[in-house]
This record gives structure tokens, sequence and C-alpha cells, in this order.
């Protein structure tokens, strides 16, 4: 699935701009965080709930500790 990742364009009134959060697995938009004008244009990534899950499910428990592996 291909998404268009909107760019750090506008403004919150106050001198700062809002970057765009997306899934760095899939790009589907995650919503936006206040950046300093300087990044504008740069987008800012983190992971949906469908992708954390299913990495999640590739992984395996650690024996003893209820961590998960690889």
């Amino acid at each position: 699935m291909i998404v268009s990742i909107p760019q750090c364009v506008e403004s919150d009134g106050i001198g700062a701009a809002l970057m765009p959060v997306v899934c760095a697995w899939c790009r589907a938009p995650l919503g936006a965080k206040v950046c300093s004008p300087a990044m504008a244009g740069k987008v800012s990534h983190g992971m949906c709930e469908a992708c954390s899950e299913r990495l999640m499910r590739g992984m395996r428990p650690i024996a003893g500790d209820g961590r998960t592996a690889r």
C-alpha cells in the first residue's frame, strides 16, 4: 500500500510547525506533533497498532522472563 506523506507546512499560530507522524512500516498516518520551523518538511516515524501486532506475532518468548525474541 502506498500512502502519500503530508509535509510539515501547517502552523499552530505561535511560530511552531506541525510535523506529520507516519508508521515506519506501512506509512499509515499516525497524527502530527509540534516541531520547530527548522524541521519544516520533515516527517517523524512511529509504528501503527496493526504493524506492531504483526511484528509481535512473529516473535517467540524467551524462556523464563516473559520477554520476546526473534
